[in-house]
């Protein structure tokens, strides 16, 4: 099951996110029309105002503050992503076909996607939640020289069991549900809040499910979770 908690809706009643289950996929070597359409979404962003100006952004740093996270300190992972490429001088790398769907669809919309290997997901529990953390949950980040962390009591998190798929809502990605070229089932994640937030959601899943139909060969569901409907049984 996929569940986002009650709290969370307390804290963003009109948050919306939406859901791609996707299987059958292939994330294997590199792909020039998602580079391409990469490099598109990348222009865009370096042709418009500051990032920190957006809606989106403004909206989920209120987030952040409301339940203790510093948005400048550990920003929302789409505002570090919107940043980095309005630099003239930057271009992301490709690292895989998921990836590149993820980041294209991430600015294209100005909105958080994320996402997760499924099978290893599983491997932690059944039921992938969107809650408050208790303090006890284990955290891994991506990166070198990786230390367990715990979460602080109440920062949001996205879990399964007592593991940490990612910190602060959506600032940091665990290592242990990492999409990689072998991966063949993933669960991904289109966060949006505000007015038309689900529209918003069902925007963005219909977009990125159709880029994994496209580039990737997977058979895919999407989804929208919101506090009318927050939970999803896989």
């Amino acid at each position: 099951m996929i569940h986002v908690h009650p709290e969370i809706f307390t804290l963003a009643p009109d948050f919306c996110r939406g859901i791609i289950i996707a299987k059958n996929l292939n994330n294997i070597g590199e792909c020039s029309e998602l580079l391409a359409l990469l490099g598109e979404a990348e222009d865009d962003i370096k042709t418009h105002e500051k990032p920190t100006s957006l809606a989106s952004i403004v909206a989920w740093d209120e987030i952040h503050r409301a339940f203790g996270s510093n948005p400048n300190k550990f920003p929302p992972a789409h505002k570090n992503l919107l940043k980095r490429v309005n630099k003239p001088e930057v271009r992301l790398p490709f690292i895989s076909k998921v990836v590149a769907i993820m980041n294209t669809s991430s600015l294209s919309l100005r909105n958080p996607v994320g996402g997760d290997d499924l099978k290893r997901c599983q491997e932690f529990g059944t039921d992938l939640e969107l809650r408050l953390a208790r303090g006890n949950e284990t955290f891994l980040a991506l990166g070198k020289d990786v230390k367990e962390e715990t979460p602080e009591e109440n920062e949001v998190i996205y879990a399964v069991g007592d593991t940490i798929m990612c910190r602060r809502w959506n600032w940091r990605n665990s290592c242990q549900t990492l999409i990689t070229g072998e991966t063949t089932e993933i669960v991904m994640n289109i966060d949006c809040l505000g007015e038309g937030a689900s529209e918003q959601a069902q925007v963005g899943a219909a977009m990125v499910a159709a880029l994994l139909r496209e580039f990737c060969g997977a058979s895919v569901e999407q989804y929208v979770l919101s506090a009318s409907e927050p939970s999803l049984h896989l």
